[in-house]
């Protein structure tokens, strides 16, 4: 009968710890931030991950999940994205910061600009003022 409780009391302390691992991971690693584009049309979720892992999803996500569409990259990455209604890409990409990124989408065309490719990048889509030009929207 002692052993029967011991084993009872043991499991409760398991739940409880895993019922309380849990109440406190989720809220820190489903924490994610949107940011919007052109006019609540083309936003974009930051997903920061436990692990040193982001996730950048070209639209609202509320999943639990890893998304089918999404890049991912380091938390000490820098990306630019870039919205020109007249290309015919969703979504413009650069690297800034040369970190490890990788792309998986096949609902959205997304051109992307590695870090090494920053000129080619700035000519496109800059003017001579490095500014942005005109009717693109950036992030």
């Amino acid at each position: 009968m002692e052993v029967n409780r011991s084993i009872k009391n043991i499991i409760k302390i398991i739940l409880i710890s895993i019922t309380l691992l849990l109440l406190f991971y989720f809220p820190i690693d489903q924490k994610r931030n949107f940011y919007c584009l052109d006019k609540q049309e083309k936003c974009i979720t930051i997903w920061k991950r436990v692990g040193g892992h982001t996730y950048i999803i070209p639209e609202k996500y509320f999943g639990v999940f890893k998304p089918s569409d999404c890049i991912k990259t380091g938390t000490t990455n820098a990306v630019t994205f870039i919205y020109d209604k007249n290309s015919n890409y969703d979504f413009i990409v650069h690297n800034n910061y040369g970190g490890k990124l990788s792309i998986d989408s096949s609902n959205y065309s997304i051109k992307y600009f590695p870090y090494d490719e920053f000129d080619d990048f700035v000519e496109k889509y800059y003017n001579k003022n490095n500014k942005v030009k005109k009717g693109i929207k950036y992030l």
